[in-house]
């Protein structure tokens, strides 16, 4: 993935995220939690060491 899809592969996640937490709370809700927030954190963690270089030049 480039820099622009993982950027945008990161915000599409963060609004998923913040619209399920906003929503209904049932007995799948930890699991489909836990599940956007792994996925989030990898793509946080692929992004920075892929360019973690470019934030400080």
């Amino acid at each position: 993935m480039d820099e622009l899809q993982l950027k945008k592969e990161i915000a599409n996640l963060r609004e998923e995220l913040d619209k399920f937490i906003s929503g209904p709370k049932d007995k799948e809700y930890s699991r489909r939690l836990l599940q956007l927030s792994q996925k989030l954190d990898a793509l946080i963690m692929a992004y920075y060491k892929q360019y973690k270089g470019k934030l400080y030049s």
